[in-house]
């Protein structure tokens, strides 16, 4: 190999410390560096640690008092002059200053001395990379590399900037390529070597904190602990890695639980979300710079100098579309115009980044759609709706509307919402927002799951090996699982949780993703944001988030509730800041959650009651479930309320305050009513909802109440049912429980015991009566054929569902037994079971019970 590939094989490895020339002119790299000088004849040592420069892509090694043998006849003025014109012929070896302003490209190797002249001996390339933020994303830009393969989109871009948010707003760009001049957006992120080219490698999520970057990976792990902490928060982990050398990165492993790590590497883990340690940064004027020593950019701008880095930051965030960034020589600071990065041990570069924005992402829902919101980000303006909106619910109300309309964007500048037909976002500024459309979608276990389109799964293997057997399962297991990303529908009755973000097209079957948690309160719907918090904070602080949350409700100016110590807030900023350790809840749409049980569309609202007694039988439960069920077979009761640790029967539906009280009311509802029975003032009725009865025994009379009005039923030998009449909201009680179709109306037919047919059935030494409805059984009478049952010996015990009436003796030839139930036993079955049944043969039932609702 030459001189020039030897060294620069010294340099790439770090026990190199000198190469040594043989005397067959062969070079070899050595770990001992002591001399340059050696007693082998016509042997030669060259000792690392002359200076490198990075000059236009290759790098030079700096030997003073060297020059090669065989020089190129044209002499340039200066040493970049000089390196342009080495870059572009493959047989210049290297430069040589031959005098003040006079440099000459050589051509061979030979190396002698030449005191008072310099050789650059050239290298290979000068790969140089660095770390940058932009948006909300981290970008390595790598020299001298391109990218390949498929672009991601036709246009080619004039400047970075430009490009860069292009390629945010493009799900298929991985990268872009800086080539004459020109960016070009590339699917693939795989580089080749290229003389003269800059490529940005796009790397996902970015943490600027602590003078770092920090590469953001969900679902991976870093290795090694560096210390024995669990830090609370990401904020205290990061600064406590910054400060250590020999840290590398941040896990979270739970729920504020972090642990710095020594490891580099990521590796996958679902549960978790890794922080590796990047490039340090500065910021000044709002805008980040990459800061790195012995690195130069190219084109600098050395007409004026700026005696301090701020000062130089800030003139270059004034002029985005030129400066690139500035550098550092001599304590003095020059702009630049240039994204080449080369090495130069007598610089520090500082790379132009972005300006500091707060990435804002979460997810809300507006009738029935869900809508992920991205700022600062908003859809292309050129793709707006004409039509500007003062909020965002009236926005997606219409956009709800429109099969064409993709999304929603508040424009910062205007304060104005607009409809967007293209689903695309933008990186923007301040505080603008972009709110785009999703799928039909449904809150569940504080989390909102978007229905992707049909025919859809989401991507990779699946999150574990449990299938579940319903979409309700299958959520809530998805809210509980730190890893899960949403499910998929795999066939009949079949589910399977996810672990990407991404769904790809799979025929048969049904992906749902999982968007961020939310809280729906006071009829409104909040989607929460950690280590964040709204700007506008008020001064007054609330003891908890319901009373926060009902406030901010009532305030029109109020965007959201902010956590900060312990304590909670109302907020009327637009903004949003970073607050490690911070809390905040957007005041989303008008929302009411809404679920189906028994056959019943069930609205619910936390943070409200509803009034209005019942007025008879049992209106308080201790189960939600067992309130519903007779909620809705009842026609008087319209609501649910529970408070004090029980659920109450009411007869309202508007709804009104209340911190910590829940109401539910009811909308349609298939329960078949010719199967339900209503105890009402001891006796049992069919409330049948759109009928009537025929005419009135009394023809005047009319009762308030529907207790009332049974009492008066089963007081009057003819009376067969009740009538309550919509428009008069009066009772009226008949004499026939015949029922016919009739609006308006309500009939209570009155129900018998056994249907007013009680049959006996035997089996083994258990005699059963089926009451057909539940009862509660007063006292009985049990008559046997006569002459009969002189066999039977022994107790019998006489049940009313599970608990005992009475147990009873029987010897010979018992015609009747005639007893109280004192327990008050419930049930729709009799049974008697005899001790030896013998020839037992009844023929009468005698029965005193009162209707009741607790079988």
């Amino acid at each position: 190999p030459t001189l020039a590939k030897a060294l620069a094989a010294c340099k790439k490895n770090s026990k190199c410390k000198a190469v040594v020339r043989r005397s067959d002119n062969k070079y070899f790299l050595s770990t001992k560096g002591k001399s340059g000088k050696t007693k082998k004849t016509n042997y030669k040592v060259y000792v690392k640690g002359s200076t490198t420069y990075g000059l236009l892509g290759y790098t030079y090694t700096y030997y003073p008092n060297y020059v090669y043998s065989t020089l190129d006849k044209t002499v340039y003025k200066t040493l970049p002059k000089a390196a342009k014109a080495c870059a572009t012929k493959s047989t210049c070896t290297g430069i040589v200053k031959v005098a003040k302003n006079k440099y000459q490209l050589a051509t061979d190797t030979s190396l002698k001395a030449g005191k008072g002249k310099a050789l650059y001996i050239k290298g290979g390339y000068d790969y140089t990379e660095r770390d940058i933020y932009f948006g909300n994303e981290i970008f390595t830009a790598k020299g001298p590399y391109t990218l390949s393969g498929t672009k991601a989109d036709k246009t080619t871009y004039k400047d970075r900037d430009t490009a860069l948010k292009h390629c945010l707003a493009n799900k298929n760009c991985n990268g872009m390529t800086l080539t004459g001049g020109k960016y070009t957006l590339y699917k693939s992120s795989t580089t080749t070597e290229k003389y003269g080219s800059v490529s940005w490698i796009r790397r996902g999520d970015i943490l600027a904190s602590d003078k770092y970057f920090w590469d953001k990976q969900a679902g991976k792990t870093l290795s090694g602990y560096y210390d024995s902490t669990k830090y609370t928060t990401l904020a205290k982990a990061t600064a406590a890695c910054a400060k250590a050398t020999s840290c590398k990165g941040v896990t979270k492993e739970e729920t504020k639980k972090y642990r710095t790590n020594t490891g580099s590497t990521f590796s996958t883990n679902n549960g978790r979300t890794a922080w590796r340690q990047e490039d340090p940064f500065v910021l000044h004027s709002g805008t980040y710079f990459t800061k790195l020593s012995g690195k130069k950019l190219s084109n600098i701008q050395t007409k004026k100098a700026y005696a301090s880095e701020a000062k130089a930051a800030a003139a270059c965030a004034k002029v985005p579309r030129t400066c690139t960034g500035f550098v550092l020589k001599s304590k003095k600071y020059y702009l630049t115009k240039g994204w080449t990065l080369y090495t130069d041990a007598d610089y520090t570069a500082f790379i132009r980044n972005h300006e500091k924005v707060v990435n804002v992402e979460y997810t809300t829902m507006y009738g029935g759609y869900s809508y992920s919101v991205k700022g600062p980000f908003m859809h292309d303006p050129t793709k707006f709706g004409k039509t500007a909106y003062t909020t965002s619910s009236k926005c997606m109300a219409a956009c709800n509307k429109s099969a064409k309309c993709k999304g929603c964007s508040y424009f910062g500048k205007k304060q104005k919402y607009y409809t967007s037909t293209d689903s695309k976002v933008y990186l923007g500024g301040g505080k603008d927002k972009a709110f785009t459309k999703g799928g039909k979608s449904v809150v569940n276990n504080s989390y909102i799951f978007e229905t992707k389109a049909s025919g859809t799964k989401i991507k990779g293997d699946y999150l574990d090996s449990t299938t579940y057997t319903s979409l309700g399962k299958a959520m809530e297991a998805c809210a509980k699982k730190t890893g899960c990303t949403g499910f998929t529908k795999t066939g009949k009755n079949k589910y399977r949780l996810g672990k990407t973000s991404t769904v790809e097209t799979k025929k048969g079957m049904q992906a749902y993703m999982k968007g961020s948690t939310v809280t729906a309160y006071h009829l409104k719907l909040w989607p929460h944001m950690s280590d964040m918090v709204i700007t506008g904070q008020g001064k007054t602080a609330l003891k908890t988030k319901k009373k926060a949350m009902i406030a901010c409700s009532k305030n029109a100016k109020c965007k959201g509730v902010n956590k900060v110590g312990g304590k909670y807030y109302q907020a009327t900023g637009d903004g949003y800041t970073v607050k490690s350790g911070g809390e905040a809840w957007v005041k989303g749409s008008s929302y009411t959650p809404s679920f189906t049980y028994d056959n019943t569309v069930w609205y619910y609202k936390d943070g409200y009651k509803t009034s209005g007694d019942i007025g008879f039988g049992t209106t308080s439960y201790t189960s939600k479930d067992k309130a519903m069920y007779w909620c809705v077979r009842n026609p008087i009761c319209n609501s649910v309320h529970y408070t004090n640790k029980k659920y109450h029967l009411r007869s309202g539906t508007k709804v009104t305050e209340a911190e910590n009280d829940k109401a539910w009311t009811y909308g349609t509802s298939k329960v078949d009513f010719t199967k339900v029975a209503l105890p009402v003032a001891g006796g049992m009725w069919n409330p049948r909802p759109g009928y009537k009865l025929g005419s009135p025994l009394e023809k005047k009379k009319t009762y308030k109440t529907l207790p009332l009005a049974a009492k008066a039923c089963l007081g009057h030998p003819k009376c067969s049912g009740i009538m309550y009449t919509t428009k008069t909201k009066t009772y009226t009680i008949h004499g026939s429980d015949q029922v016919s179709s009739g609006k308006g109306y309500i009939a209570y037919p009155k129900k018998y015991v056994c249907d007013g047919n009680c049959k006996v059935t035997k089996k083994g030494k258990v005699l059963s009566i089926d009451l057909k409805y539940c009862f509660k059984v007063h006292r009985m009478e049990i008559s046997n054929k006569a002459n009969c049952c002189s066999k039977n010996t022994g107790k019998v015990v006489i049940k009313n569902g599970s608990k005992t009436c009475a147990s009873l003796t029987m010897n010979g030839k018992t015609s009747a037994m005639k007893l109280d139930c004192a327990s008050g036993a419930v049930g729709t079955k009799i049974t008697m079971t005899f001790a030896n049944i013998g020839d037992i043969n009844l023929v009468g039932l005698g029965l005193v019970v009162e209707g009741s609702d607790a079988c």
